[in-house]
């Protein structure tokens, strides 16, 4: 898919592969490298023409409390919606382009 910036976006997914050619990764590459990390896990490598970097992070215990407890306080009256319609439908369209191509 093609973002704002006229960035281009390609994903692949496929959940029913083996278990020795499993690979948990994500990479951005860009005119000046490229940085990598699992989505669950914790290292991000960062690799340029001076080298490579690797970071090693521990992530939160719960790293959606943040959000639950947004919702939840909006149901309950006591904050605002932590996400509006738009960010709603902006979000569908980038499912459906996932799934549909569009």
């Amino acid at each position: 898919m093609r973002l704002p910036g006229n960035i281009l976006f390609n994903g692949q997914w496929c959940f029913t592969v083996g278990e020795s050619v499993q690979e948990d990764v994500c990479e951005i590459t860009g005119s000046k490298g490229k940085i990598s990390f699992p989505v669950f896990g914790h290292t991000v490598k960062v690799k340029t023409n001076a080298g490579e970097q690797v970071i090693d992070f521990q992530p939160p215990k719960h790293i959606q409390q943040a959000m639950i407890e947004k919702v939840v306080n909006y149901f309950l009256g006591k904050g605002n919606n932590p996400c509006s319609a738009a960010d709603a439908i902006e979000s569908m369209k980038v499912m459906e382009r996932f799934a549909y191509g569009k």
